[in-house]
């Protein structure tokens, strides 16, 4: 899998950098990889304003949000049915790479890009 830079993610990155810059203590296990980081700043986020997380969404709405905001399509009814049916315990994190790695996220970024620097 090719490496691609995603600079539609650059905005929620660089907007949750300060809540490391309060003197909040964060164990470095937190900062093991990326993904820890970012729930790390979501935790810290939520926790400051006292708010709780919401529950995991179903397998049927992951999907079609996912599909929505990565490539700006609904699923095809096939596509969502295979992924509800599978039991691979990670699905959701394979399926989210998958999709950043198709041509529907890079003609949805494009488009995206074009329509905010017109």
């Amino acid at each position: 899998m090719k490496k691609r830079t995603v600079f539609s993610f650059i905005t929620l990155l660089i907007s949750a950098l300060p809540l490391f810059s309060q003197n909040q203590k964060v164990s470095t296990k937190d900062f093991s990889n990326s993904v820890s980081r970012l729930d790390a700043c979501v935790d810290n986020s939520l926790n400051k304003n006292s708010l709780t997380a919401s529950p995991l969404s179903s397998d049927a709405t992951f999907i079609r949000r996912l599909s929505l905001g990565i490539t700006g399509r609904q699923p095809s009814s096939s596509f969502a049915k295979k992924f509800i049916e599978s039991n691979d315990p990670a699905k959701r994190s394979k399926q989210i790479d998958s999709l950043l790695d198709s041509d529907g996220f890079v003609e949805y970024q494009v488009l995206k890009w074009g329509d905010l620097l017109k």
